[in-house]
């Protein structure tokens, strides 16, 4: 399998702003309290945190409601952890291979952190409900000539209207 690197600023439709978050971070620095690259901006961010013990202590019992026990849980527990939280909307399959990515790097994020003396747990959220089937009915991936191939579920999979995608499980047989 060919591995390539792809800058955000080849990929359609990405905003000025963002392409200078990344690459040129100078030019938007008024915008932001902290750069994004700079491992003393999250400590700093960190520092400035004022999580009350009662929101913490709500914010783990609905979690662990969702997730059952968990050491994470038990570290956020803990005043001064912190939580490095990213999501993804759920779509066919799983959705795109960054989801993935995205859940790695909240972990390695939270790894780092707590190497650096700021205690902080990964938080992965699916968005279930924030979605209908017109979004996540298909997915793209690649023939053997390397071409895109679209595949699509079929409309008799479409939940009632007013219904999130979520709320329909197709039958397998």
């Amino acid at each position: 399998m060919e591995c390539t690197c792809v800058r955000h600023t080849d990929l359609p439709h990405t905003t000025k702003l963002f392409a200078d978050f990344v690459y040129h971070f100078d030019r938007v620095h008024q915008f932001y309290a902290h750069a994004p690259f700079d491992p003393a901006g999250y400590a700093a961010a960190a520092a400035e945190i004022d999580f009350p013990d009662e929101r913490r202590a709500a914010l783990v019992a609905a979690l662990r409601d969702q997730n059952g026990e968990s050491e994470s849980l038990d570290r956020l527990t803990r005043p001064g952890t912190v939580a490095v939280v990213t999501g993804q909307q759920v779509g066919l399959f799983s959705g795109p291979a960054y989801t993935i990515y995205k859940a790695l790097t909240a972990i390695k994020m939270a790894r780092q952190l707590t190497e650096r003396g700021i205690p902080a747990v990964p938080i992965f959220w699916l968005a279930t409900e924030d979605h209908d089937f017109a979004e996540v009915n298909q997915f793209w991936t690649f023939d053997p000539g390397h071409s895109p191939v679209e595949l699509t579920i079929r409309n008799t999979m479409r939940p009632p209207a007013g219904r999130w995608a979520g709320s329909r499980s197709p039958s397998i047989r």
